[in-house]
This record gives structure tokens, C-alpha cells and sequence, in this order.
């Protein structure tokens, strides 16, 4: 009886040595679902904006590059990774943060890709003016260093595009996502007194671009003076616009502005809403989003040439690569970078109206 206990399997020296192997193992995991526990709690305090930050004077443009070197090991071979910088200001920020949201949006992007594609991060500088922030009650007018990331993958839909800064949301499968990436980077952004603007279409890609207040300081020795805005009586017009445009948020201070400005406007939220509202009256302007559900800007400005020679065009777009790829053949078309402020949009939109008319009085 005693050779029988002894040799038990829950008795046996052999038993023994095996659970004693076996701890180690058990106390990693624990160990493991601390620091998960503990990253989690980090991404909330980002998100409810309360970790503390250690603020400096930093250049976006070097935590890019510092990061590309790692971006390149945990992005897939059979993504292209693009970096286009181009001179901007320092901006106060904990570059710990910074890193962060770079990393999580960069991260992102390359999940949307499985099957591959072009990762892209962009850095410039970009003036909103108080007309601007009239539609964007959150946002301070000034000057901002902006850093984007896109990607050409499976986009997102409208509902999608509402809920991504939500804590917990995710569109990944079970296990593979906590939710808090995006939802930590709108903290952080926030945080330093910054925005995010998304654009992103089903099969289209993404598009997030962040903006970061310019750190305030005297300008530099010998730098020229700013240029005084045009007035704003030199904007007004009377003739008829039609805007295309599936942001309702961007088509909405698009009519207002150029309402303002004395226009008669046609506001369509797709391509082929666009096309019914020309069929009785003819536009002296079509301001056409570049990618649009229903017939895209390319293919809305193609059939209204048809209808109307020599209209002129303005392809707006969140894509910065979309404007190489405004059609050639198609006599002055011009683009807009999205987002545009209300000031840029009447002054672009005066300038071209002017254009068209000199043209046609010298033919």
C-alpha cells in the first residue's frame, strides 16, 4: 500500500518535478496579463486625456524617420511604405505620444491591407482661418503641423467611419484587438491640443490626418510678412455652382459659404444626384469630390463635358495622390485638398469662375 501511494501520480517525485517545471510557465502568463492589463489602463488614460505628458519642443518630422527603420520589420513585404515629408514647424508634444499615435495609425493601416498595398505618411503645414473654425466649433484658428497616414485598403463604411474612435470598437475578429489603438489616438491628439480628420470610402483606402497646433514662438529673423486675406466683397458672385460632395459635414459648409458669397448652389451627395440636378438647369461650376458612391468626381465630370462644353471642374479630395490623377484632357480642371476652409474654398472658386469668363471672351 505504501509502494502503491508512493508511486501515485499525484504523489510521485516525478509528478512533482513536472508541476514545479510548470510554474515558471503559469507565472509568465501572469506576468504577461499584467502588462496587458497595465498597457490598457495607459490607453484609457490616454483617451480620457488624463496621463501625464512631459511636453517639448518636437519635430514630427523626426519622429517619422525615427520610426521608419521599425515600421519597415512589422509591415509585410508586399507593402510599399512611402514617406513624403516637407518643412514644418515645432510642435509641443511628448514625442513618447507622438510616437504612439504614429505607430497605432501606421499599425492600422497595415491591417487593412492583408493582401498588400502602399502605406503612406505625409508631413505639412496648414493655415485654418476663423471662417474655417465657424464649422468646426473644437478646432482654434491657426497654424498646424499636420502628419498623415493613408493606405489602400479596404476602406470603411460611413457607420464604420462614426464609431472608430469609440473605446472597444473594433472591426477585427475576435482576440485580435483590444479597441483602444484609435481610440487612443484621438486621446493623445486631444490631449495636445489637437484634432484628427478621417476620410475613408468602402474599397478605397483610409486616410487619417492629424493635426498638431504649431508650438508658438516669435518668427524667425528676415521671414516674410503673411499675405492679407482677399477682401471678402472680391469672393461674390451670383452665378449657379453645383457641389458633389458624400461628407455631409463638408458639403454642408460648402453650400452655406458659398450661399454667403451670393451663389445659387445645386448640393448633391453622389454622382448621379449630381447629374439630375443639371438636367434642368446648367452650372457655371461643378465642385466634384474625387471619390463619390454612385459615379465618382472623374466619371460625373466626364458626362457633364458632354452636356456642357468647356464647364469648368474642381476635384476636390482627402487624398493628396488623387491630385495626379485628375484627367489631363479636361481643359481647366483644377484641384483642392480637402479639408479647405471657407475663405480658401470662395477665393478658389472666384479665381476659377474669372478665368473662364476671360476665356470665353477672348474665343
Amino acid at each position: 500500500m505504501w509502494s502503491a501511494r508512493f508511486w501515485d501520480g499525484r504523489n510521485s517525485v516525478g509528478s512533482k518535478i513536472k508541476r514545479t517545471r510548470r510554474y515558471p510557465i503559469v507565472f509568465s502568463r501572469i506576468v504577461e496579463q499584467g502588462e496587458r492589463a497595465a498597457a490598457l489602463t495607459r490607453e484609457l488614460l490616454a483617451f480620457a486625456r488624463r496621463q501625464v505628458l512631459q511636453p517639448q519642443a518636437v519635430d514630427i518630422n523626426a519622429i517619422t524617420s525615427g520610426l521608419v527603420s521599425f515600421l519597415e520589420k512589422v509591415i509585410a513585404r508586399d507593402i510599399e511604405l512611402k514617406v513624403i515629408t516637407a518643412d514644418v514647424d515645432a510642435v509641443k508634444a511628448d514625442p513618447t505620444q507622438l510616437e504612439q499615435v504614429l505607430m497605432n495609425l501606421c499599425l492600422n493601416g497595415r491591417d487593412a491591407m492583408p493582401n498588400g498595398g502602399r502605406l503612406q505618411i505625409e508631413t505639412e503645414m496648414v493655415e485654418l482661418d476663423d471662417s474655417y473654425c465657424r464649422f468646426y466649433p473644437c478646432v482654434t484658428p491657426g497654424r498646424y503641423a499636420v502628419l498623415s497616414v493613408s493606405d489602400t485598403g479596404m476602406g470603411m463604411d460611413s457607420d464604420t467611419r462614426e464609431r472608430i474612435f469609440e473605446p472597444f470598437f473594433t472591426t477585427k475578429e475576435q482576440g485580435k484587438g483590444t479597441g483602444m489603438g484609435l481610440a487612443t489616438c484621438y486621446g493623445i491628439v486631444k490631449q495636445h491640443g489637437g484634432f484628427i480628420h478621417v476620410y475613408s470610402e468602402p474599397g478605397q483606402g483610409s486616410l487619417f490626418r492629424v493635426y498638431l497646433p504649431a508650438h508658438v514662438g516669435a518668427p524667425a529673423e528676415g521671414s516674410p510678412a503673411k499675405a492679407l486675406a482677399p477682401a471678402h466683397v472680391e469672393m461674390h458672385g451670383s452665378e449657379t455652382i453645383l457641389i458633389a460632395e458624400d461628407h455631409e459635414s463638408i458639403r454642408e459648409m460648402a453650400r452655406q459659404t458659398l450661399m454667403n458669397l451670393g451663389y445659387r448652389v445645386l448640393s448633391a451627395c453622389n454622382g448621379e444626384e449630381a447629374l439630375r440636378l443639371c438636367e434642368k438647369e446648367a452650372p457655371s461650376l461643378a465642385i466634384l469630390d474625387f471619390i463619390m458612391p454612385k459615379l465618382n468626381g472623374p466619371a460625373v465630370a466626364s458626362k457633364l463635358a458632354a452636356l456642357f462644353a468647356g464647364l469648368p471642374i474642381l476635384f476636390t479630395s482627402g487624398y493628396s495622390e488623387d491630385s495626379e490623377n485628375v484627367p489631363t484632357g479636361m481643359a481647366g480642371a483644377r484641384y483642392l485638398q480637402k479639408p479647405y476652409s471657407p475663405t480658401t474654398l470662395g477665393r478658389v472658386v472666384r479665381e476659377i469662375l474669372d478665368q473662364a469668363r476671360t476665356r470665353k471672351q477672348s474665343s
